[in-house]
């Protein structure tokens, strides 16, 4: 389907918008009562709210963040185009990351990036993660998982040119994995120096 280009500017500022909103903040608003931006690393991501609250608010805001990179691409990609799928799948990333909403301090692109990836590729996106989550079980160290399997899948991708539905996918996915590895930089520099802690959760406060 071919769109005016007034109509894919549309497409894409919703879906930044959609990307912008936090259910991380918003969840422990509501949930524990506090400001999330104030309260562990200040990230408003899954892992902060998993620390602070517990695994159920934790659960509710990956699926938030999830539906963030999945819903709007996939709408997108399967009627409109694959191509103004990706660009979605970016606009929804970069809201995540850079929120209007928050002046522009987001989290780290993980569950909205797996989201996207889903969106795309959904064999693929399922296999990135059951990685995901086996790593981040087994370690207790969240930001290992990702720092290994955004790039692991990237690489996949890559070495297996008859895997991905199309081209777009494997340069998509390089530049989310190095976005994804920006954003963790410090947790990569406490991975190297032996002080990134495993996960302690709480039990829910509800």
């Amino acid at each position: 389907m071919d769109l005016p280009v007034w109509a894919c500017a549309i497409i894409l500022v919703v879906t930044y918008l959609t990307g912008s909103l936090s259910p991380a903040v918003w969840i422990a608003r509501a949930w524990g009562g506090f400001d999330l931006r104030r309260v562990g690393s200040g990230n408003p991501g899954t892992t902060n709210v998993l620390r602070s609250m517990g695994w159920l608010p934790a659960v509710l805001t990956f699926v938030g963040d999830f539906c963030k990179g999945f819903v709007i691409p996939f709408l997108v990609a399967t009627f409109v185009g694959r191509q103004m799928g990706y660009l979605t799948a970016v606009a929804a990333i970069l809201g995540h990351a850079f929120p209007l909403f928050l002046r522009f301090r987001g989290g780290k692109c993980v569950a909205t990036g797996l989201g996207a990836m889903v969106a795309l590729f959904p064999a693929g996106g399922a296999c990135l993660a059951a990685y995901l989550l086996i790593i981040a079980l087994s370690t207790r160290i969240v930001s290992l998982a990702a720092v290994t399997g955004f790039p692991l899948y990237a690489l996949v991708l890559v070495l297996i040119p008859s895997l991905p539905p199309d081209g777009i996918l494997p340069p998509f996915a390089v530049i989310t994995a190095i976005f994804v590895l920006w954003r963790h930089r410090s947790n990569i520099l406490r991975l190297i120096t032996g002080q990134e802690k495993p996960m302690h959760v709480p039990k829910s406060k509800k």
